[in-house]
């Protein structure tokens, strides 16, 4: 029982700093080119559309 139990937050631990790095790496990068294109976001399409 203490094997599962000492494996389950390792393992939770390592996939968590996993993500987050996955994440960072994917954000960071997509928020630039997000900016820089604007017709992408039908959101700013439209509000530059009407500027």
């Amino acid at each position: 029982m203490e094997s599962p139990q000492g494996r389950k937050p390792l393992g939770t631990l390592r996939q968590k700093s996993e993500l987050v790095s996955s994440f960072c790496r994917f954000a960071t990068p997509r928020l630039p080119p997000a900016d820089l294109e604007p017709k992408t976001d039908p959101e700013r399409s439209e509000g530059a559309r009407p500027d």
